[in-house]
């Protein structure tokens, strides 16, 4: 798999960090954008995963 495009793994186009689900049949994705939108907030913000000290975050 070294070296070969997602399309030739059967992936899909990556396109930014979704959450993925099938419920009753059908496939439900939801992006960081449509959250947002959900919400009423603004989408903006790190990833806990992007700060280098663990305990940064948490202050």
């Amino acid at each position: 798999m070294k070296g070969k495009t997602r399309e030739e793994m059967g992936l899909s186009k990556f396109s930014g960090t979704v959450i993925k689900s099938v419920v009753a049949g059908l496939e439900i994705t939801i992006s960081r954008a449509l959250l947002a939108k959900l919400l009423d907030v603004e989408d903006y913000g790190k990833k806990i995963c992007d700060y280098k000290s663990d305990i940064y975050w948490r202050q």
